[in-house]
């Protein structure tokens, strides 16, 4: 997966059912990395850094270097398709 400089926006939930939390990120994607800003639509919180590293595959975020002060515990996710 190698873009350069393309926008991403993602809406991530971290509950079985969808029903929340619910996390909102708007960042640009160059070549692995997304760099932007995350907010916690729940606690309708300020803006955080985002940094994440894209699998080669495409197939997996790994949040582990994003700002993370409200203990929203970001873990790699999985991603598919819709």
């Amino acid at each position: 997966m190698e873009q350069h400089g393309e926008d991403v926006q993602m809406f991530l939930t971290w509950t079985p059912s969808g029903t929340g939390p619910h996390y909102e990120v708007k960042g640009t994607l160059s070549g692995n990395i997304i760099d932007g800003w995350w907010c916690s639509l729940n606690a309708k919180t300020n803006w955080y850094h985002f940094r994440a590293e894209v699998s080669p595959s495409g197939t997996t975020i790994d949040f582990s270097k994003t700002e993370d002060p409200i203990g929203s515990e970001m873990n790699t996710v999985k991603l598919s398709k819709n």
